[in-house]
């Protein structure tokens, strides 16, 4: 089986000899993920491309735009290679998706107003207007209490 390792070890040779061991195959174009969840780090490109370990508990929101997901602090925008999927996972339980292509910081919203067709328009802390779409209307008042 083919599996791709996410991890923030600095040297996970230990744990790739482990997993080869017993059948497994280390390739980067796996379908199948094995994440750390403990890391309190993700990987993000700067503007310049070089890779950083940006903290996660500055993330603000995490928004999927085509093909490229982008990372957005109070101050900076970066890009991410993760899917929103493997992102939301990393995240933990501070984290709240609100669309199909986006993913906030649950304590980062300023203001909540309503919109149309069973939507909510929110105001976060870095500035940036997100939107909960019909999906996640229901499952974002309940969590709120709206």
């Amino acid at each position: 089986m083919k599996i791709k390792i996410d991890s923030s070890v600095s040297n996970p040779e230990s744990i790739i000899k482990k997993l080869e061991s017993i059948g497994f195959v280390i390739s980067d174009d796996a379908t199948l993920e094995l994440v750390e969840r403990n890391s309190n780090f993700i990987k993000v490109v700067n503007d310049r491309m070089d890779f950083i370990l940006l903290p996660i508990n500055e993330i603000v929101s995490i928004e999927s735009l085509g093909k490229d997901n982008y990372v957005y602090t109070k101050d900076n925008k970066f890009l991410v290679r993760d899917t929103l999927e493997s992102l939301a996972n990393k995240l933990g339980n501070n984290y709240i998706r609100i669309s199909k292509s986006t993913i906030i910081e649950r304590n980062s919203i300023k203001k909540i107003g309503p919109s149309f067709q069973m939507k909510y328009k929110l105001l976060l802390s870095n500035g940036r207007i997100v939107y909960v779409t019909r999906n996640y209307y229901y499952s974002f008042k309940e969590y709120y209490g709206l």
